[in-house]
Formats: structure tokens, sequence, C-alpha cells
């Protein structure tokens, strides 16, 4: 991936956000996944991606079916090489046990359920959204531009850490294509951003910096790149909360 602004031919969004889920007495809600998925979306229409390339998936409607199916039929298989992908997801990363020593990190769709998560194989491996299936969906993208933006709180059965989840990161996304890098919050609890309004921490932050509002975000010749991005997230976000990245290539994907 060194894809330059002027390189890039069309831009395509999916960005999806759960305040609230189906069995609340299994996932607590959340307060800012869906206003920080709707600010993203409407910030990236003011940044080119026009209204047919982008898919905003939120609330009660972002069953995994949905989600699947907008990755599937949209996300994943419409951008061409040149093109530049973005899924933004904002809600909960979930570390559920299945055996006495071992878990499985899953993304938590509208209607995702822990018991069935722990007690039926097939609704594990079919029904949700793991690292892994998403990584499965985009081996099918022709894009060479493909950013995985994670603004997730930490849950579940075991204390998933900001080291557990970038191991889990690497070891997933270590053989993808080139072009796929995945830049993540790793909030153990959901932080109100003040300056940016009725946003979450991580998501006011990034808005700012998409916006050029922070002249640190960017490289001396005036870029946002990929890079750019996580380093100023990683310097104004606080330390327990810094972001992880699992690839080297964060500075050759220019955003803006």
């Amino acid at each position: 991936m060194d894809a330059n602004l002027s390189q890039i031919e069309n831009r395509y969004a999916v960005c999806v956000g759960i305040d609230n889920f189906k069995n609340p007495d299994q996932i607590a809600s959340l307060k800012f996944a869906e206003a920080n998925a709707k600010a993203m979306d409407s910030l990236l229409g003011k940044m080119g991606f026009e209204p047919k390339n982008r898919r905003l998936v939120v609330g009660e409607i972002a069953s995994f079916e949905a989600i699947k199916a907008t990755l599937t039929t949209f996300g994943a298989v419409k951008p061409k090489a040149n093109d530049l992908v973005i899924f933004y997801y904002a809600g909960y990363f979930l570390d559920i046990q299945i055996e006495e020593d071992e878990g499985t990190i899953v993304l938590a769709s509208y209607d995702l359920d822990l018991e069935e998560i722990r007690k039926n194989p097939e609704y594990r491996l079919q029904k949700t959204l793991r690292l892994g299936m998403l990584r499965e969906i985009f081996e099918y993208s022709k894009s060479t531009n493909v950013l995985f933006i994670f603004d997730t709180c930490l849950g579940g059965d075991y204390e998933l850490s900001e080291s557990s989840l970038q191991v889990t990161l690497n070891f997933v996304f270590a053989n993808q294509h080139p072009g796929r890098v995945v830049v993540s919050s790793c909030l153990p609890q959901e932080e109100y951003n003040k300056s940016e309004g009725n946003l979450g921490l991580f998501a006011g932050h990034l808005v700012s910096a998409l916006e050029g509002q922070t002249e640190e975000a960017k490289n001396p010749e005036g870029n946002l790149t990929v890079g750019t991005l996580y380093k100023y997230l990683l310097k104004i976000m606080p330390h327990e909360y810094r972001p992880i990245q699992s690839s080297p290539e964060l500075d050759k994907l220019i955003l803006a």
C-alpha cells in the first residue's frame, strides 16, 4: 500500500454503531457509539465519500446478518484496487470464555447472544463478528487501501487488555494482503469527549484530526496519513486508553 490522494479513485465507508443490545442482561448499554458512527459517516461525506458509497448501520438495524451483508455485498466486494475503504465500528470488543482456558474475541452486533457463543459452536463460527471472519470477508476485496477503525470498549468474561488485543490483532491480520491496516482504541469503559460535543473520547479526537482541526496530526507536507493519525491519537489519549495498530505501513496511506 502506497496510496496518495491523487491515486485513490473512489472512497467507500461502512460505519457501525450500537448503544443498546437485544440482550441487555448480557451486554451493558453504551452512550456514544451510535453518535460516534453517525459523526464519522457525516465527516467522511465531507471528505469526498459519496452518499452512494457509504453505509451507516446503527442501533437495532446492526444485527449480525445486516453487518455481514453490508460487508459482503458492498464494503468488501465493490471497491477496486485503487479505491479506499474504511470500516468503522463503535461498540464492544468482547472476550468470551469457551473452555476453561480458551476464549474468543468478537465485535458485538445488536443481536449477539453470549450464552449461544458459549454453548453452540455453530453459532460461534457462523453468527458472530469474529476478527477472523472480518479478515476472511476482506480477503475477497480488490482494494489495497483498507482501514479498519475499531472504536471499542473492552469487556467479556476475561479482562481483555491492550496487550492481549494487540497480540490478537497481529495474529489475525498478520497474513492479510498488503494495505490492510487496523487502528483500535482500548477503552475499559466509555469516556466523554468534552471538546467534541456528544461523542466518545476516541471518536472526538478522531473527528477533530480528520476535520483538519489539529496540525499535530499532519506530516511535514501537511498531509494526514494513517501513521500521523495514529501517532496523534497515541499522544493525546490518556495512557491507559492509548490506541493500538496492526501494521508497519501506516504512513503509506494518505487520508487528507
